[in-house]
């Protein structure tokens, strides 16, 4: 279920309404004071600060000072600062990956620094199809000394180099490929994956739709995080690839669903 549909587990029903408000709030100005949520709320100051500290620790937005801001916005920082965290860890990901890639095969990729690592990995390769609605995978492969086949996905342009909307969807299911090479922005404890934006998570489920098998990309520190936007449950993903093997409750999560995962011996 959706993350805002979630609050009710630990607060009541006034609570609830109270948060669900004000993350959708935060979403649509991306930024607001403490003193314009307690205004629009009519709550106390206090509340509003206790309630930004609670949706920060579930990653629903960020806590800055004197307010808050959407966790779209704190996870969408410049593509190049996020490419240099957890180098180390997404190269041995794109490394895993390139080896479960056979030769002729056709994939599609969505945006995403773990996503462009796996770009990297393949770019010397002369032997692969990737339909993609990122520009940054696209021009890299573009540019490589291999010679993959590129489709670039039209749209809509947005961050992170990105199309996306009606278009985007469209020409997604204008094909079928062996696999779908996605990051998703967070994999919630020990049953969904999330994002932090309903394009995106529309873009992912599109292209998992029209792939045979579906692989997430995502680093060790992306477990057991949480994001607004369901993408999908486990048990829609055939194979999980990381940097290091994640706690045992999610380890067993996805044994229970048939979800391979695979990370360095």
């Amino acid at each position: 279920m959706p993350a805002a549909q979630r609050f009710g587990r630990t607060m009541g029903s006034t609570n609830e309404d109270r948060q669900r408000r004000l993350v959708m709030i935060v979403e649509e100005r991306n930024r607001a004071s403490v003193n314009q949520l307690s205004a629009e709320l009519g709550v106390s100051k206090e509340t509003v600060r206790r309630d930004l500290a609670w949706l920060d620790r579930k990653g629903l937005i960020q806590k800055t000072h004197g307010g808050a801001a959407s966790a779209h916005s704190a996870a969408e920082t410049s593509f190049l600062k996020r490419s240099e965290r957890q180098l180390r860890e997404k190269q041995v990901i794109a490394r895993l990956v390139n080896d479960l890639l056979s030769p002729g095969e056709t994939l599609m990729m969505n945006a995403g620094t773990t996503v462009y690592a796996v770009a990297n990995a393949i770019s010397a390769r002369n032997d692969l199809t990737v339909v993609t609605n990122s520009l940054d995978v696209g021009s890299r492969l573009l540019h490589a000394r291999g010679g993959n086949s590129i489709v670039l996905l039209g749209g809509s342009l947005g961050q992170d180099s990105q199309t996306f909307g009606e278009m985007t969807l469209a020409e997604i299911r204008g094909f079928r490929v062996d696999h779908a090479i996605l990051t998703v922005g967070a994999i919630d404890g020990e049953s969904i994956f999330v994002d932090f934006s309903p394009e995106v998570a529309s873009v992912v489920r599109a292209m998992m739709g029209q792939a045979k098998l579906t692989t997430i990309v995502a680093d060790s520190s992306k477990f057991g995080r949480t994001a607004l936007v369901e993408v999908c449950k486990l048990s829609a993903v055939h194979r999980v690839v990381t940097d290091t093997m994640p706690d045992s409750a999610i380890s067993a999560a996805l044994r229970r669903k048939n979800v391979e995962l695979i990370c360095p011996a």
